[in-house]
């Protein structure tokens, strides 16, 4: 009876302990990422929460920055125009000769 009344309550602490650490690694993962995708320190930000737990998660959620919009850098081998050195019209990606006044393309 003695030894049942010890182990409800350690299981349960047990449980909890396990379910605290957890969450906890999961905290961190997303602390990570996320100030990583604000242009923030990520490492840092982990280490802060770790340290101050529930209140550096806080913390970090007060003082975040906000996130940078993602902007899309063509790629050097997409369409780059070309203009006709004689008349100015844009040229076609492969043109040898303009449209509209006919000369050679170099």
């Amino acid at each position: 009876m003695i030894q049942q009344f010890f182990f409800i309550p350690f299981f349960f602490i047990l449980i909890f302990g396990v379910l605290w650490f957890v969450a906890g690694i999961l905290i961190c993962i997303w602390v990570y990422h996320d100030a990583k995708s604000r242009g923030m320190d990520g490492a840092l930000w982990v280490l802060i929460v770790l340290i101050a737990n529930v209140l550096g998660l806080i913390i970090y959620l007060l003082i975040r920055e906000e996130k940078r919009p993602y902007y899309r850098v063509s790629p050097y081998y997409e369409k780059q125009a070309r203009f006709c050195s004689n008349c100015g019209s844009e040229l076609a990606q492969n043109a040898k000769f303009c449209t509209k006044c006919g000369k050679a393309v170099p």
